[in-house]
This record gives C-alpha cells, sequence and structure tokens, in this order.
C-alpha cells in the first residue's frame, strides 16, 4: 500500500540536496519555465512516483530535483558521478557533500564496455540488482528521478534513437506511475549544458523550459516478477521480458518526443505523425 500523496507532498527533498542544484541552475540558464504542473494533480492519491526525464544535456536530471524538491521527497538514480563517488571516496567532494543518502547508485561495471565521463567500465547499464534499493525507496514513499535513456556524446541536441529500460523496469517491479520530464534548453547550440562544453551554457545562460507530461502506468509485462533471475541468468523467457520492456520504453520515449518541439524530436517525430 502507498503512502497517501499529502504525506509525500510534506516531505520535501532535503536542502543539502536540492540548494547546490538551484544554484548550478542559475549559474546556467537565465530563466526557467516550467509547464504542465498541473499534470502532478493527476497523480493518484498514494501512488509510487517515478520522473522520467530527458538527458540530452547533463542538466536535465537535475531540474526536476530544482523545481519540484519542495513537493516531493526524491532521490537521483545516478549511473556516472555516483558511481566513481562509491570507488572512489576522495573523488566529487561537492557531490559528496550533497549527502550520498539522496542518490542511489548505478553499479555500470557489469555485462559488457561501456564508455563514460571519459572513461570505459565494463557495464550494461542494466543490472537488475541495481532496483532493489530503488524499490525500497519507492515504497517508502520517496520519489525517483532517472533519465529515461543512457546519456550519449550529443551531436544534435536531438533525443536517442533508442530508449533505456530503468524507468519502465523499476516501474513494473514496484507497480509506481511514471511522469515523464522534457527538459527544452533555448538554444541552437546542441552542446549547451553538456559534459563536453559546459562553460557554453555559463557564458550565454540561454532560457529553458521543463515540461511536465501526464503521469502514466506502464503495461504490466508478462514474467517481469521473475525478471532478476531471467536477465541474469540469462532462463528461458528472456526475449519476452526483453520485449515487453523496450515496448514500454519506446512508449517513454514517445511521450517524451511529444513534449519537446519537433526539432528536438529526433526519429521519434516519424512515429509521433
Amino acid at each position: 500500500m502507498g503512502v497517501e500523496r499529502e504525506t509525500i507532498q510534506k516531505r520535501e527533498t532535503p536542502a543539502r540536496f536540492r540548494l547546490p542544484i538551484e544554484v548550478n541552475l542559475r549559474a546556467n540558464f537565465s530563466a526557467i519555465e516550467v509547464r504542465g504542473e498541473d499534470n502532478l494533480k493527476k497523480i493518484p492519491p498514494g501512488a509510487k512516483v517515478i520522473f522520467a526525464t530527458t538527458h540530452i544535456s547533463d542538466l536535465d536530471v537535475g531540474m526536476p530535483i530544482a523545481k519540484l524538491g519542495k513537493q516531493f521527497r526524491m532521490k537521483l538514480v545516478n549511473a556516472s558521478l555516483q558511481h566513481d563517488i562509491t570507488q572512489d571516496p576522495a573523488s566529487n567532494l561537492g557531490m559528496r557533500a550533497m549527502g550520498s543518502e539522496n542518490m542511489i547508485p548505478v553499479d555500470i561495471q557489469w555485462g559488457r564496455e561501456h564508455p563514460v565521463a571519459g572513461k570505459t567500465y565494463q557495464g550494461s547499464m542494466f543490472n537488475p540488482e541495481n532496483f532493489i534499493p530503488m524499490k525500497k525507496a519507492l515504497e517508502e514513499g520517496v520519489a525517483l528521478v532517472i533519465a529515461a535513456y543512457t546519456p550519449t556524446h550529443v551531436k544534435d541536441g536531438k533525443l536517442p534513437s533508442k530508449g533505456g529500460y530503468g524507468a519502465v523496469y523499476a516501474a513494473e517491479i514496484s507497480n509506481a506511475v511514471i511522469v515523464p520530464i522534457a527538459i527544452h534548453i533555448k538554444s541552437k547550440d546542441p552542446e549547451t549544458a553538456t559534459r563536453m562544453s559546459p562553460m557554453k551554457s555559463f557564458r550565454t545562460r540561454p532560457e529553458a523550459e521543463m515540461i511536465i507530461g501526464e503521469p502514466y502506468s506502464p503495461e504490466k509485462i508478462e514474467g517481469i516478477e521473475h525478471a532478476q533471475d531471467i536477465l541474469q541468468e540469462r532462463k528461458e523467457g528472456l526475449p519476452l521480458i526483453t520485449a515487453g520492456l523496450k515496448r514500454e520504453s519506446d512508449i517513454l520515449m514517445l511521450k517524451l518526443a511529444s513534449l519537446l518541439p519537433e526539432e528536438k524530436r529526433g526519429t521519434w517525430q516519424k512515429k509521433l505523425e
């Protein structure tokens, strides 16, 4: 049984985590307009909540924490910096000061090589064991903020053609609703606010929009309750589960694309037509 909505709204995100993100956003953007806040009222009472964001820029995922952190107790699902913190406690002092308890690390050293932050880790970006603390947080009434896909090196400032499974899998195993959130940075330079050229946003300070979509519940995937064993041990039923995750991931990407202007939708624009 979920936590009552009124209770969740009173449990705001700790200031030590929220305020540094707000300061960073103010340094990078001249103004941030929040649209679609009425959709938050459509979240069912007592629902577990996952905010699934775009990740076109490095600042996309933090924006909901800054803008909605006084309404929700949030934790950030972090696949890059948080992982480095757990591996090297002497690094990323600023992030550590914000409180590691406010972030859920994703172990990317699992499966195959994947480049992150200029390094190469052994990781598939989808280890079912990472979702155990996510499910626990959701059951405690904490809302999760997670990117809807693996961040890529931004070339054109558009959504990538492939979504990720993390947000939909967490929702599936927790019976949570997903709230899509798209970030539109009003700049013609696709590298604004990305890790490749962070100083560009400091110099230009463009305006940005955070667009909140309607909450929805993913369609239940058959056998998802056994997904951890099936995925890790490659048991019978893997194709059915992965096909279901891809289907629900595509739905989430389409919802995010619909919130963005056409020029940032990438290949998803044709599917919306």
